[in-house]
């Protein structure tokens, strides 16, 4: 009934806002299940690991040392945005494959 309501009752600028911000969200959370992120605190810092997902097996994990928490946090959160788009640079970088490292840099913006 509220749904309804909402889709007669606010202007489509607006419904269609919202509609994005869900799917957004919706993505994010598939992400972040999809593409697990460990972080574990040792003597000198902290290890973070990220897996990479194929749907039902893991492509790549890789493990990061960083000093701190803060620091933990944010590449989870970078690694988070986009892991598609780490797994193609690392499979670029890894592969010798500078072409396309550049072309995936230049889709990014960096």
């Amino acid at each position: 009934m509220i749904a309804k309501q909402l889709d007669t009752t606010l202007p489509p600028a607006v419904r269609e806002k919202a509609i994005a911000a869900a799917i957004n969200l919706l993505a994010k959370a598939r992400r972040e299940r999809e593409n697990k992120v460990e972080i574990e605190k040792t003597e000198r810092g902290y290890n973070v690991t990220c897996h990479i997902s194929g749907g039902d097996m893991d492509l790549m994990n890789f493990m990061l040392h960083v000093p701190d928490l803060s620091q933990a946090q944010m590449v989870k959160t970078h690694f988070h945005d986009s892991p598609e788009t780490v797994y193609r640079m690392l499979l670029a970088l890894v592969t010798g494959n500078s072409d396309m490292a550049a072309g995936i840099l230049k889709e990014s913006g960096n």
